[in-house]
C-alpha cells in the first residue's frame, strides 16, 4: 500500500485533499478509503476515487500548527490492509484580500484630440472604500507603454501623456491598491480625434435632462434626454451633483437614457443633474435639473399576506382569523384587520404580534358577504393585502365542539438539528363523544405537518431537520365529524443548540384566576410555583383582553398576582397565562380563559352547598396535595371552584378544581408531622362561599438516596499552564437538583494528592494548585453530597500547558499625547508624548483617526518622529471645525496597549489670497481688421481653478479706453469695439478676480490689419524708424506693421496677417474709464453673445527688427497703465 501525498491545508480549512498511487493490478472487489486522524484522536474518512484522488471533510475547521495524519485502508470482504500514514502540519491561513469583493467601476474618459498632452476622466468610487485603499488611473498606448496618475477621492483624474496623435487608440482603466492586493476596473478605450478649429457645439443647445423620481431606497439616478440631431461625433455625460458637493458621472446611452450610480441616498437631499456634451475637445453643459430625494416607502417591497379567516356564522359577534406576518417586518410597522360589511361600513381591529385578530361585528345574517383584508401601516405609508371574501353561513347549533375549549399546547423547546416537535396539551373534560385531536406544525416554507395526540395529551410531529432561527406555528385541532376547532397557536423559534435552557424541564402551572365582574379594572389570581424553581427564574402574569391588548404584572413569591387592565366588559373573554423567564429563555403556562360576569344584584351562592373535599394521604417530601370534591348540582351559572391548602406557616396555595371535582395543589416540599388545612371555595361574580375545612397531617416518608437517579455532569476545566496557582472550571448542575445537595470539585495531582473546592450555585469552581509543570496530568471530577450519600461525575484528565508569556507592558502607562494647534488647510498633525521609562523592546505608534473612519499611522522611531516623543502625521488638508483624534499604541511582542485619545479642533485658517499661486493663462486673440466691430478670442483655463474665481477679458484701445467683458465657461470672449483703423495697437489681457483679489495674465499686443484687398506684391519699403525689411506686412493689401521688431509697409501674399506683438511679461491695466455710455452698453450686449462666437486659434507673432523693438518698448514704458490690486 502506497503512502498518500497530502495537499497543504491551512487554518480554517474544512477539507483535506490528497492523492495516492493505487498499485496495479487491484484485486477484484477491493475498495479504498482515506482515514484522517485529527488533533485529539478524532477520525474522519473519505472515499478514494478510481484515479487515487480523495477529499476528507473534517467537520470542524483546522487550526494552524496542529498535525493531521492520513493513511489509506484497502478493504476486501472481511480483509483489510492499511498504508503507512502521511503527516502534515496545518499552515497559517493566507492573508485576506480587503478589496476582493470591492467593485472598481470603469472610468468615464473625456474625449481627447490631437495635440493634447493629457487624458482626463472621472471614476465613481464606490463607497464605503476599504481602509488604506488607493487608486490610480492607467493609460496604455497602442505600443504598450503606459502613463499613470493617482486618483483622488473625488474620482477626477488627469493623466499627463505624450503629445497625442489623431486616430491613435488609448486604453484607460482604474486600479485599486491595498497593500499587496490590486483590483482593476474594466477598460475604457478612446480614439484620439483630429483637432477641429471651430467648436462643433457652437449653436447647439444641450438638452436639459428629464430625471426619474428618486427615493432614499435608491442607489442610482436614472433619466433621459432627447437627442435633437447633435453634431456628428458628439457624446454625452450625465453628471449628478450630490448633496455634499461631490460629482457622480455616467455615459448617456445612444437612446438618451442614463443611469448614474450614487450609493446610498438620504431623504430630502437635493441633487443637481446636468448633461455635458463633448466633441473634439470641446464641451458644453446643459441647464441643470434639480431633484429632491423623497422618503422611500418602507412597505414598497413588503408583501402583506392574505389573511386566513375563521368560518363566520349568523349571529357571530366577531370575525376572527390570523395572518402570517412575513419576515422581516419593516421596523415601525403595525397591522390592522379591516372588515367591510354589506352596507359598506368598515370595522377595524389591531392585529397582534402573533398575527391574530378579532374584529367585533353585530347583526350579520346568513348570506351576507363580508370582505376582510389586512392593512400594514408605517410612518404614513399603507399597504393592503389581497382581500378575502367570506359569505356568512347559517348558524349550526349542533356543533358538538362549539362550546368546547381547545387548550393552547405547551411545546417543548426546539433546537437546531431536531427532527420533530413534541409537546403536551391539557384536554378539557368532558371531551365531546367522538372527538379526536391532532397537533399541527406550520414550517417556515408554509408546509404543514401533523401528528395525533396520545390519550394523555402528549404529541410528536415529525418535521424533518430544523435549522436555528426557523419560526414554527403549532396548534391543536379537535375534530368531530365535519366539525373542527383549533386552539390558539404557539409561535416557536428554533434555538441554536448551544446553551442549556434552565427552564426547559420546568413546568409552568396554569394560573387560578379569580372571577371577573363587569366594570372592574384589574385581574387577580394565584399560581402554584412548582418547587424547586431554577435559579434566577422570574414569573409574570400576562392578561389578554378581548380587543387583543395585553397587560402584565410580576407574580409575587407566594404566587399571587394583580394585573391592572382597562375596564372589563361583561360577556367578553379574558385570557391569562404565566410566563417564566430565565435569562433569554421563557416558558409559558397554558392560557386560562374566563368570561367577565355581569354585576349581580343577588348572591347566586346564597343557597348553594359547597361540599367538604376528600384529601389523599400526604407524606413527607411530597410537593403537592391531591383530592376530590363532589360538586353539588345544579351549579349556579358562572360558578368556578378552587381548592386552597393552608400550610403550617399560614401561607395558602390554591389550584382550580376541574369539572369532575379533582384538584392538585402544588405546595412545595412537605415535612413530616406538619398539619395542613384544605377547603373548597366556590366563586361567582363577586361572591364566594367556602366548604368546611379538612385537616390533614403529613406522614413520614420512606428513607431513600436522593442522588440515586441524579446525573452529576462531567466538569469543564479551563486551560492550565505551568506556574498557575489555581485551576478553574465549571459544571452544568443538572436540574432539578435534589434538596440539600451540595457539590465539590476534586483535583488529583500527579503525586496522588487530592485538593477540593466548593462548587458555587452557578456551577463555577476554583481549586488552588502549586508547583505544576508542563506535561503534568491532572484528574478533575465533581462530587455531589446529600446527607450521607454522594455521587461522582466521570473524571476528566487535563494536561498542563507550557507557561504563558507574560505581558511586559501590562503595568506600563501609555501617556496621552499632546497635540499642537493646527489651522485649516494644513496637511500635517504634530504633537508629542512623554514615553518615560518603557519596557525593553517596546515600540510606539501614533494613530490619527480621520473623519471618514480611516486611520493614519506613524511609528515613533521612524523619520517622522524624534527620540523625545515628538511626531508628525501627514494627512489630507484639514478643515475648520474638524476634530482630530490621536492616540498612542505601545507594542511589545504580541502585546499592545493604547493611550487615552487626545482631541484637537482645527481652527480657521488665516485669510489667504486664492490667486497667489494661480497662473492666469495668456489669451489667444483672433485676427483683428480695420472696421471690425468686435475683438474675439479665448483662453485655456489653468486647472484647477480656485473656487469662486471669475474671469474678465480686458481690451485696451489705442485711446486708452478699456473694454471689459466676461469670459464664458468655455474660455471664450468677445468685446464690442468701434472705429478701429489699420495700424492701431490694442492690448488684450485676462483678469482673474476672487473675493477682492485680482491677478492678470501676460498681456498680448495686437496690430489691426487692413481690411481692403490689393494686388499681390513683394516686400514693402522699410518704413519708420527701423532699417529692416517690413516682413510683417505680407498680404494682399497694404499692411503697416508696428511692433517690437520695427515697422514696415509692404505688399505680401497673406493680407490677413496681424502684426501681433510678443509678450511683455506680467502686464498692468488702468481702471475702466469708458467715457461713452453707449459704448459701455454695447460692450455689455456684446458680452452676452460672446459665448457663441467661434474659436479660430491664435495667430503667430510677426518678426520685427531689433531696433523697432527698442522703440516700442520705450513707448510702452511711457504709457504704462496703473497697476491693478494684487492683495487685500
Amino acid at each position: 500500500m502506497a503512502t498518500p501525498t497530502i495537499d497543504q491545508a491551512r487554518d480554517g480549512d474544512t477539507n483535506i485533499t490528497e492523492q495516492v498511487t493505487l498499485s496495479q493490478p487491484i484485486p477484484a472487489g477491493t475498495t479504498f478509503e482515506a482515514i484522517a486522524v485529527l488533533p485529539g484522536g478524532r477520525q474522519v474518512t473519505g472515499a478514494v476515487n478510481a484515479d487515487g484522488s480523495f477529499t476528507v471533510a473534517t467537520g470542524d475547521p483546522l487550526v494552524a500548527g496542529t498535525q493531521v495524519a492520513v493513511h489509506i485502508k484497502a478493504v476486501n470482504g472481511t480483509f483489510s490492509k492499511e498504508s503507512t500514514p502521511a503527516t502534515m502540519t496545518v499552515a497559517d491561513a493566507l492573508p485576506t484580500n480587503p478589496i476582493e469583493n470591492y467593485d472598481v467601476p470603469a472610468p468615464l474618459v473625456t474625449p481627447a484630440v490631437e495635440g493634447d498632452k493629457s487624458v482626463k476622466g472621472h471614476v465613481n468610487l464606490v463607497t464605503p472604500i476599504p481602509a488604506n485603499t488607493t487608486f490610480k488611473a492607467l493609460v496604455t498606448y497602442e505600443d504598450g507603454t503606459t502613463a499613470e496618475v493617482a486618483v483622488p477621492e473625488t474620482g477626477d483624474f488627469e493623466v499627463p501623456t505624450r503629445t497625442l496623435v489623431a486616430d491613435e487608440k488609448v486604453a484607460v482603466k482604474v486600479i485599486a491598491q491595498n497593500g499587496m492586493n490590486q483590483k482593476e476596473s474594466p477598460t475604457t478605450e478612446i480614439t484620439i480625434s483630429k483637432a477641429v478649429a471651430t467648436d462643433p457645439l457652437d449653436g447647439y443647445t444641450v438638452p436639459k435632462p428629464s430625471v426619474d423620481p428618486v427615493t432614499s431606497a435608491d442607489t442610482s439616478v436614472t433619466g433621459q434626454i432627447t437627442l435633437n440631431n447633435p453634431p456628428v461625433g458628439t457624446t454625452f455625460i450625465a453628471n449628478v451633483k450630490m448633496a455634499d458637493g461631490s460629482i457622480k458621472k455616467a455615459n448617456v446611452m445612444p437612446d438618451g437614457t442614463f443611469t448614474v450610480a450614487t450609493g446610498a441616498l438620504e431623504a430630502n437631499a437635493v441633487l443637481e443633474v446636468t448633461i455635458t456634451a463633448q466633441n473634439s475637445g470641446y464641451e458644453k453643459v446643459s441647464d441643470p435639473t434639480t431633484v429632491t430625494v423623497s422618503r422611500a416607502d418602507p412597505l414598497e417591497n413588503y408583501v402583506v399576506a392574505k389573511p386566513s379567516v375563521d368560518p363566520i356564522k349568523e349571529g357571530d359577534q366577531a370575525v376572527t382569523g390570523n395572518v402570517t406576518l412575513n419576515k422581516p417586518v419593516p421596523d415601525g410597522t403595525t397591522f390592522e384587520a379591516v372588515v367591510t360589511l354589506p352596507n359598506g361600513d368598515q370595522i377595524t381591529a389591531t392585529v397582534d404580534d402573533q398575527g391574530q385578530f378579532t374584529v367585533p361585528v353585530a347583526g350579520i345574517k346568513e348570506g351576507d358577504k363580508l370582505t376582510i383584508k389586512v392593512v400594514a401601516h408605517n410612518d404614513g405609508f399603507d399597504k393592503d393585502s389581497d382581500p378575502v371574501n367570506v359569505t356568512v353561513d347559517k348558524a349550526v347549533p349542533t356543533n358538538p365542539l362549539e362550546g368546547y375549549g381547545v387548550a393552547q399546547p405547551v411545546v417543548d423547546p426546539v433546537k437546531a438539528g431536531d427532527t420533530a416537535v413534541t409537546g403536551k396539551v391539557t384536554l378539557e373534560e368532558p371531551i365531546p363523544a367522538g372527538t379526536t385531536f391532532e397537533a399541527e406544525v406550520t414550517l417556515p416554507d408554509g408546509s404543514m405537518k401533523t401528528g395525533m395526540l396520545n390519550p394523555d395529551g402528549t404529541f410528536t410531529v415529525d418535521t424533518g431537520t430544523l435549522a436555528a432561527g426557523d419560526e414554527l406555528i403549532v396548534h391543536v385541532i379537535a375534530h368531530n365529524g365535519a366539525n373542527q376547532k383549533e386552539s390558539n397557536p404557539i409561535h416557536v423559534i428554533v434555538a441554536a443548540d448551544t446553551t442549556t435552557n434552565p427552564i426547559e424541564n420546568y413546568t409552568v402551572n396554569a394560573p387560578v384566576v379569580n372571577p371577573m365582574t363587569d366594570g372592574e379594572t384589574q385581574v387577580t389570581g394565584q399560581v402554584n410555583l412548582g418547587i424547586p424553581i431554577p435559579n434566577r427564574t422570574t414569573f409574570t402574569a400576562v392578561v389578554t383582553l378581548a380587543d387583543g391588548t395585553t397587560t402584565s404584572a410580576p407574580v409575587a413569591a407566594d404566587g399571587q398576582f394583580t394585573v391592572a387592565t382597562n375596564t372589563l366588559v361583561a360577556e367578553t373573554t379574558v385570557g391569562v397565562k404565566i410566563v417564566a423567564t430565565n435569562g433569554t429563555f421563557t416558558k409559558d403556562s397554558s392560557i386560562v380563559y374566563q368570561t367577565v360576569s355581569p354585576q349581580l344584584d343577588t348572591n347566586p351562592l346564597a343557597n348553594y352547598t359547597v361540599n367538604q373535599p376528600t384529601v389523599e394521604p400526604v407524606t413527607a417530601d411530597q410537593t403537592s396535595v391531591k383530592g376530590q370534591v363532589t360538586l353539588a348540582t345544579p351549579i349556579p351559572d358562572g360558578t368556578t371552584f378552587e381548592a386552597t391548602v393552608t400550610l403550617p406557616n399560614g401561607a395558602q396555595k390554591t389550584a382550580a378544581v376541574d369539572a369532575n371535582g379533582n384538584f392538585e395543589v402544588v405546595t412545595g416540599r412537605l415535612t413530616a408531622d406538619s398539619d395542613l388545612s384544605v377547603k373548597i371555595t366556590a366563586k361567582n361574580s363577586t361572591y364566594t362561599k367556602d366548604s368546611e375545612n379538612v385537616s390533614v397531617t403529613v406522614g413520614a416518608s420512606t428513607v431513600e438516596n436522593p442522588l440515586e437517579n441524579y446525573d452529576v455532569a462531567e466538569p469543564v476545566v479551563d486551560p492550565v499552564k505551568e506556574g498557575d496557582k489555581q485551576a478553574t472550571g465549571s459544571v452544568t448542575l443538572t436540574q432539578p437538583v435534589p434538596d440539600g445537595t451540595s457539590f465539590e470539585a476534586v483535583v488529583t495531582l500527579p503525586n496522588g494528592d487530592k485538593i477540593t473546592a466548593t462548587v458555587d450555585d452557578q456551577g463555577h469552581f476554583t481549586m488552588p494548585v502549586d508547583g505544576i509543570k508542563e506535561g503534568d496530568e491532572l484528574t478533575v471530577e465533581v462530587i455531589a453530597h446529600n446527607g450521607d450519600n454522594e455521587k461522582a461525575s466521570d473524571p476528566i484528565i487535563v494536561t498542563v500547558d507550557k507557561a504563558a508569556v507574560t505581558n511586559p507592558i501590562e503595568d506600563y502607562d501609555v501617556a496621552t499625547p499632546t497635540l499642537n494647534p493646527e489651522k485649516a488647510g494644513e496637511t500635517a498633525v504634530s504633537g508629542t508624548v512623554e514615553l518615560g521609562d518603557f519596557p525593553e523592546g517596546t515600540t510606539f505608534e501614533a494613530i490619527m483617526v480621520m473623519p471618514n473612519g480611516r486611520t493614519r499611522i506613524v511609528r515613533l522611531d521612524s523619520s517622522n518622529a524624534a527620540a523625545d516623543g515628538t511626531f508628525i502625521i501627514q494627512t489630507d488638508a484639514l478643515t475648520a471645525g474638524q476634530v482630530v483624534q490621536v492616540k498612542i499604541i505601545a507594542t511589545n511582542g504580541t502585546f499592545t496597549k493604547e493611550s487615552a485619545t487626545a482631541e484637537m479642533t482645527v481652527t480657521a485658517a488665516n485669510p489667504t489670497n486664492p490667486l497667489e499661486n494661480y497662473n492666469v493663462a495668456e489669451p489667444v486673440v483672433d485676427p483683428v481688421k480695420a472696421g471690425d466691430k468686435a475683438v474675439r478670442g479665448s483662453v485655456t483655463f489653468t486647472k484647477p481653478i480656485p473656487e469662486g474665481t471669475n474671469f474678465t477679458a480686458v481690451v485696451t484701445l489705442p485711446n486708452g479706453i478699456q473694454v471689459r467683458v466676461p469670459v464664458d465657461e468655455n474660455g471664450q470672449f468677445a468685446a464690442r469695439v468701434d472705429g478701429l483703423k489699420a495700424g492701431d495697437r490694442i492690448i488684450v489681457q485676462i483678469l482673474a478676480e476672487n473675493d477682492g483679489y485680482q491677478k492678470a495674465s501676460v498681456p498680448v499686443d495686437i496690430l489691426v490689419s487692413a481690411s481692403d484687398l490689393g494686388n499681390p506684391g513683394g516686400n514693402g519699403n522699410n518704413n519708420g524708424n527701423g532699417n529692416g525689411t517690413g516682413n510683417n506686412g505680407n498680404g494682399t493689401g497694404d499692411g503697416t506693421g508696428i511692433g517690437n521688431n520695427g515697422s514696415g509697409l509692404g505688399n505680401g501674399q497673406s493680407g490677413s496677417s496681424n502684426g501681433q506683438l510678443g509678450s511683455h511679461g506680467p502686464g498692468t491695466l488702468k481702471p475702466l474709464s469708458i467715457s461713452s455710455k453707449a459704448l459701455n452698453q454695447a460692450n455689455n450686449r456684446q458680452s452676452t453673445n460672446g459665448q457663441h462666437l467661434p474659436q479660430t486659434g491664435e495667430k503667430s507673432t510677426s518678426v520685427w527688427s531689433w531696433l523697432g523693438m527698442l522703440v516700442l518698448t520705450a513707448a510702452l514704458f511711457i504709457k504704462r497703465l496703473v497697476p491693478i490690486k494684487r492683495d487685500k
